[in-house]
């Protein structure tokens, strides 16, 4: 292992009875470890949860307007603030008007 390397990550779980009892069914069923049924559910849920993580439009919205916020200018992130400050200014004063709470 190199030095950019983690060492993998090992974790006491405790199971009931029930669980501790499927888990070594299975085990059994396909001749390996239970430690192994446990990660083959672990990597076969993390596989279905990154993989809707990715495809989710939303989340791919955050990823793009997060890399567009990396490749803007000190100047380009100034006047974004300017005008967010004007838009909360009038929306302040609308606000005011109808007296309800400000932002």
């Amino acid at each position: 292992m190199n030095a950019t390397e983690k060492a993998p990550m090992t974790l006491p779980i405790e199971f009931t009875p029930r669980e501790e009892a499927w888990i070594a069914e299975r085990a059994a069923q396909q001749g390996v470890d239970p430690a192994e049924i446990v990660k083959m559910l672990v990597d076969e849920h993390l596989s279905t949860t990154m993989a809707s993580e990715e495809t989710d439009p939303t989340l791919a919205l955050f990823a793009q307007w997060e890399q567009e916020d990396a490749d803007k200018t000190p100047e380009e992130i100034a006047a974004e603030d300017q005008i967010w400050q004007e838009f909360e200014q009038g929306i302040n004063a609308t606000r005011q008007a109808q007296r309800m709470r400000q932002f």
